[in-house]
């Protein structure tokens, strides 16, 4: 299997322009629309070429619609492909996600608080032989019964680990500094292109058969600053150099046990 790019690849991380988060929503609808699901999204497992092309790995965890057993592959469960599409958004932060998933499950622990505090009050009154005026239980809001909060402690625990880190910039073996710069160059220039492409529309996939969906003027603003932004770190990503046992895994071909960083059960990556 090839390598996310000749030169060099970035872990995808909050701070990239929107552009590249629309991109890796795509990747992932594509592959659930393949009838797979991820099973273990995390920011290092979404790399970005220097042609802002969108890589996946480790796919040791991945589940199908179509299960298995000969490749290990389990059946999905229903909602599963929703809720890897919220984790994706979560961990890019499109559209402030991380700042609503919290809000919703924190209102979810504090509701559950005081359906406790009523549960208590109804037992003490039946105690008493009162069975008129009892306290009913908070209902959810139809918003959440539609999309389940995620649990409080999951979310703080699981989906905001790594959600932070400086995302790693990994350069092939045999690359001198002028290729590497060279690359970072062509990189930018491809993120103008795209974002020039039509001052009225931003291209979400990667080709001319792609599918491209409109932007409002406020969203293409937004763009541009996230660009900067992402511009101005990208030098300063801290850089890992490839050795050579690193570079076939990285190619799919490593062998392992385990899950996230400690191994890839299952080797394998999707482009788009």
């Amino acid at each position: 299997m090839e390598l996310p790019h000749p030169v060099f690849w970035i872990e995808a991380c909050a701070s990239m322009p929107t552009l590249l988060k629309d991109r890796v929503l795509e990747a992932f609808q594509k592959l659930h629309d393949r009838g797979v699901v991820h099973g273990d999204v995390a920011l290092r497992h979404i790399l970005i070429g220097a042609d802002a092309r969108v890589t996946l790995i480790d796919f040791q965890a991945s589940r199908a619609d179509e299960p298995n057993e000969v490749l290990g592959l389990p059946a999905t469960f229903p909602g599963e492909k929703d809720l890897e599409i919220r984790r994706v958004k979560f961990l890019l932060d499109i559209d402030n996600a991380r700042k609503k998933e919290f809000r919703k499950s924190k209102a979810a622990r504090q509701r559950s608080y005081r359906n406790r505090a009523r549960a208590r009050q109804r037992r003490e009154l039946l105690q008493h032989g009162i069975t008129t005026g009892l306290p009913m239980d908070e209902p959810e809001p139809w918003e959440e019964v539609k999309e389940a909060p995620i649990p409080l402690d999951q979310l703080e625990k699981y989906w905001m680990e790594d959600a932070n880190d400086d995302p790693r910039r990994f350069v092939v073996p045999g690359s001198s500094d002028s290729e590497v710069a060279i690359a970072i160059s062509s990189f930018l220039r491809c993120l103008r292109d795209i974002e020039e492409a039509d001052s009225d529309w931003s291209i979400s996939g990667n080709g001319p058969s792609s599918p491209i969906t409109a932007v409002p003027k406020t969203k293409r603003c937004r763009q541009s600053e996230d660009k900067l932004t992402y511009v101005e770190q990208l030098p300063a990503c801290k850089r890992v150099n490839l050795t050579d046992s690193e570079r076939g895994r990285e190619r799919g071909e490593g062998k392992g046990k385990g899950k996230g960083r400690q191994g890839r059960g299952k080797p394998g990556r999707a482009e788009v």
